[in-house]
């Protein structure tokens, strides 16, 4: 009874030492299966990516990209030819006297400032100062700007300034929106800065308005390019 009990408790062992090392095998080959299929399967996976778009939707894309760039500059350049057929080539008024007077003062090195003169100074453009002397009641940004165009071509440059200030705006405009929205939103917002009748008055007129806009569009768009 003893060693036949003892003949049954070897074989038992035996055999689940066997159905041991038989899991462990399995397991180590599911292991090195894995590790030999897992990268394949993986960059299988990220290799598939989305799937093609259909050819008229990205020939749509392309056409879109295409009509707001070249429809976009084309703007900027009819915005341009309106405003260089349509400036100013004299002073129309005492505002704008004001203004130039500053900038040629200014181009030549000088003060922006007056003996009094009534028949000359008559107007609510002139401010007196506490010396008697006058000078204008504008700030000195603008006539800068002129005395730039002073100093390149005379009274003829300093007409200039404002239209190339104003496509320089146009051309902001277009950028702007270009950079925040793509380039049928330039072409859409380039189109109403085009079709918008007082900045094609005003870009060619002497005074400020159309500047004052086209610099802030400028720091709108550098804002955007931060």
């Amino acid at each position: 009874m003893s060693a036949g009990a003892d003949n049954a408790a070897a074989g038992a062992e035996r055999a689940g030492s066997r159905s041991a090392a038989l899991q462990r095998l399995g397991a180590e080959s599911a292991a090195s299966l894995g590790a030999a299929s897992g990268p394949e399967a993986s960059s299988g996976t990220a290799n598939r990516g989305p799937s093609p778009q259909p050819l008229w939707r990205r020939l749509l894309h392309w056409l879109t990209q295409a009509v707001g760039w070249l429809g976009g500059l084309a703007a900027v350049g009819l915005f341009g030819l309106q405003v260089a057929q349509r400036h100013e080539r004299y002073l129309p008024e005492v505002d704008v006297y004001g203004y130039f007077l500053m900038g040629r003062e200014l181009a030549s090195g000088h003060l922006p400032v007056w003996e009094d003169d009534f028949a000359r100074f008559g107007s609510h453009v002139w401010v007196t100062r506490r010396d008697g002397r006058i000078t204008a009641k504008y700030s000195p940004g603008w006539p800068l700007l002129l005395a730039a165009g002073y100093r390149v071509g005379g009274l003829g440059g300093a007409l200039w300034v404002n239209p190339i200030v104003a496509a320089a705006g146009a051309l902001a405009f277009f950028l702007l929106a270009l950079t925040l929205y793509g380039p049928l939103a330039g072409f859409i917002c380039s189109t109403l800065w085009l079709t918008t009748p007082m900045l094609i008055r005003y870009s060619g007129y002497p005074l400020t308005h159309a500047a004052d806009v086209s610099f802030v569009t400028l720091a709108f768009l550098l804002a955007a390019w931060w």
